[in-house]
């Protein structure tokens, strides 16, 4: 609610679009509002849109930014970040700001980072990096 307040400070013109977990999805990071504890500082008539992503897509697209850009996030991100690329193909022109409320540190021993759930994203989404089995790291036997 501070961001937005603030660029409409700049530009009034400026949308708001929230990403909330499915109704069911339990999600660190995001909260569903129809059915979690609404913060006092939320203020509904701020937002333009609500967009709803599930827990399997968050979560792929975290472990995709991890393997192939080497960002690591966690599932609040993975949420952000498709619904921010969906809504940017749908401008003319524009300017996005995707926030990325959270580092991937604490996810390191949850199944975000589970070695073969990580593995099927690569096969699932066909991507180059180290799970990648054409992929040789010198000096490791493998």
């Amino acid at each position: 609610m501070g961001v937005a307040k603030k660029l409409r400070q700049y530009n009034p013109e400026v949308k708001v679009i929230a990403v909330e977990p499915e109704s069911k999805t339990p999600m660190q990071g995001l909260k569903n509002l129809e059915v979690q504890y609404v913060p006092s500082i939320f203020e509904s008539n701020a937002v333009n849109e609500r967009h709803y992503v599930n827990i399997q897509t968050a979560e792929d697209v975290a472990r995709l930014l991890a393997l192939e850009e080497v960002i690591l996030c966690g599932p609040s991100t993975g949420a952000i970040l498709p619904v921010a690329l969906r809504k940017a193909k749908t401008l003319p022109q524009g300017v996005i700001v995707a926030m990325a409320p959270d580092g991937g540190e604490k996810y390191l021993s949850t199944q975000l980072c589970d070695e073969d759930k990580c593995r099927d994203c690569v096969l699932k989404y066909k991507i180059k990096c180290a799970y990648s089995p054409d992929v040789v790291l010198p000096g490791i036997d493998h």
